[in-house]
């Protein structure tokens, strides 16, 4: 089994564009970020996701990290993208 530390942050003034076109609300990414983790434990692959505010430790069965970046990236993309942004993967263990 393999651990990692997923890093996110919400999308603040510094991420605004014409596809965001304004900050994530505090409360909205509290929410995403839990539905996030419920997506990932909903994943096969992975055995269990703690969230530590804007860290998410996930242990799972992936030993490569980009394998483990391709089945997340989806959840990273269209409304989502409005609210958090990834910011890293890392391998603990």
């Amino acid at each position: 089994m393999m651990k990692y530390e997923l890093t996110v942050k919400r999308v603040d003034e510094s991420n605004i564009s014409q596809t965001c076109p304004f900050p994530a609300e505090e409360e909205d990414f509290d929410i995403y970020l839990d539905s996030l983790v419920e997506d990932l434990e909903g994943l096969v692959c992975i055995e269990s996701v703690e969230r530590h505010h804007c860290s998410i430790i996930i242990d799972t069965s992936i030993h490569d990290e980009n394998d483990l970046k391709a089945q997340i990236k989806p959840y990273f993309e269209g409304e989502r993208f409005c609210q958090y942004r990834f910011i890293g993967l890392k391998k603990l263990s």
